[in-house]
């Protein structure tokens, strides 16, 4: 349906790269110890909540980052953070995955956090503050609903 040359001009290189570059600092977090120092503290402040508090922590986790950083980033740094936490407190994984693909695709308070936010703020004269005001009840939202639907399926 196409010819080699369409396809590779239809590549989005840059996002390509991003992913690369992000799963390389992923691997990095994790072996040189980051990962386990964050999962410790992730722990230690859901401490007594229970599997409920560790996959809100690690939504949080994931929604701050993204908030600061792209979401593929925030996603490759959270998934090994995630992983060992999850293994250190003996629940399942699963339901912290996808904690951390929804937080990371869910923030709508700053332009940074997913391209489409910072591709509508020039042409459509946004600031952060109407990102703040109308993203943040929507990314709230968004994070209840993900964090309750989770733990109901699988806690």
């Amino acid at each position: 349906c196409t010819d080699l040359t369409v396809a590779r001009q239809t590549v989005d290189w840059p996002v390509l790269v991003v992913i690369g570059a992000g799963i390389g600092v992923g691997k990095a977090v994790e072996a040189s110890g980051l990962a386990a120092v964050v999962s410790t503290a992730v722990l230690g402040l859901t401490a007594g909540g229970g599997p409920v508090a560790l996959l809100t922590g690690v939504y949080v986790l994931t929604w701050g980052l993204t908030s600061v950083l792209s979401n593929t980033a925030a996603a490759v740094l959270v998934f090994p953070v995630a992983l060992r936490a999850a293994q250190a407190s003996g629940v399942a994984f699963e339901p912290l995955a996808m904690a951390i693909a929804i937080a990371a695709s869910c923030e709508f308070t700053t332009p940074i956090g997913y391209q489409t936010n910072l591709m509508v703020q020039g042409p459509g004269g946004y600031r952060l503050g109407d990102y703040l005001r109308f993203g943040g009840p929507l990314t709230l939202i968004c994070g209840v609903v993900a964090v309750t639907l989770l733990a109901a399926l699988y806690y």
